[in-house]
């Protein structure tokens, strides 16, 4: 753990060198910030955790090279999460957006109930997950004004496949940086590429990061390295894990390429603009949720009495960054900035 700690802090002063020496040369027109920087050393995350939360801080900035083909830059961040260290299931799962059909080859997502834009989770590299919509207009070429389209949401990893870079993300209007999908990153090199962990062949996914409710995002495998048999619409299921059954999401390879739905309670202060109505809609039963999943859905036949964990982010959870191992979520994130460092100390 020490040496972890000073793998840490020298990262930490490096990359302070490294953002002080852009000052004043690399700056995001038109608002003064700095650019995200175009190689190593990168910024990754920091965590804090009580009783009841974990705290992520991050600037957002993919901890690999540039290289999508919309014309936003994408700025350092001040971003800040909580994530419940217990997640609380709502009555009803809460939509992030729902495909409705194709319209002038392009694919169009229902606006009601409305699409959920911006943050939906964040991955152990620090970069920030949205949902699966965008609005029309700008970098996106769908009419936003044909009065004859389905609705003014397009389905944004169909619309931009070829704009994405290589870890399915880019840049917003307001120069945040993002990804939408994580079918560039199913295999060992992509997820080395994108600075995430990788799997072991015959194993279930490792824990890739959290979405916005407290539940895990796993890679696109299940149990024996397999695909997963059953996910619900939300793109999750519940079975054993470290002997508990617990509810977990999967990053799936088509829609709705990150999560289609929260599972969850989310904290509505991590996107506010986006999920206040999750809280004011009493459909959902947000924010205090149910301690037990109202329809849960399991991969394999079990015993449906058997305790279904809500598990999050606690320090003294049992989330595994593999199923196997007893990686929190902080320690997950300490764990891959150790391995980003020793990369550049040996290079």
């Amino acid at each position: 753990m020490m040496s972890s700690c000073i793998y840490l802090l020298l990262l930490l002063s490096v990359l302070g060198a490294n953002v002080q020496g852009q000052q004043g040369q690399r700056r995001c027109a038109p608002n003064g910030q700095v650019q995200c920087p175009a190689s190593g050393p990168y910024t990754m995350i920091t965590t804090t955790s009580d009783a009841d939360y974990t705290y992520i801080a991050t600037t957002g900035c993919p901890p690999y090279p540039l290289g999508w083909s919309n014309p936003n830059q994408a700025c350092i961040q001040d971003l800040n999460f909580t994530i419940p260290n217990t997640p609380r299931f709502a009555s009803v799962p809460i939509p992030t957006g729902q495909r409705l059909r194709q319209y002038t080859g392009v694919y169009y997502l229902s606006a009601n109930p409305t699409p959920i834009l911006g943050p939906v989770g964040v991955l152990l590299n620090g970069v920030v997950a949205y949902g699966p919509s965008a609005i029309c207009g700008g970098n996106h070429p769908c009419p936003a004004d044909d009065p004859n389209a389905p609705s003014r949401y397009v389905d944004v990893e169909a619309e931009n496949r070829s704009g994405l870079d290589q870890c399915g993300g880019h840049a917003s209007g307001q120069r945040q940086y993002h990804v939408h999908t994580g079918i560039t990153i199913e295999n060992s090199t992509g997820r080395t590429a994108c600075n995430l962990p990788t799997d072991t062949p015959g194993e279930h996914s490792v824990l890739l990061g959290y979405m916005l409710d407290g539940f895990p995002m796993y890679g696109q495998f299940s149990q024996g390295g397999r695909r997963p048999t059953q996910l619900d619409s939300c793109s999750g299921h519940t079975h054993m894990i470290n002997g508990k059954m617990q509810y977990h999401y999967h990053m799936p390879n088509d829609f709705p390429w990150m999560i289609g739905c929260f599972k969850g309670c989310p904290i509505v202060s991590n996107n506010p603009n986006q999920l206040g109505f999750s809280t004011t809609d009493a459909t959902y039963g947000c924010p205090t949720g149910l301690a037990t999943d109202p329809n849960p859905l399991y991969e394999d036949a079990v015993d449906p009495t058997a305790s279904t964990s809500s598990m999050g982010p606690t320090p003294t959870s049992s989330v595994q960054a593999t199923p196997s191992s007893g990686v929190s979520l902080a320690g997950s994130i300490v764990l891959l900035i150790a391995a980003t460092v020793l990369l550049y100390i040996s290079v």
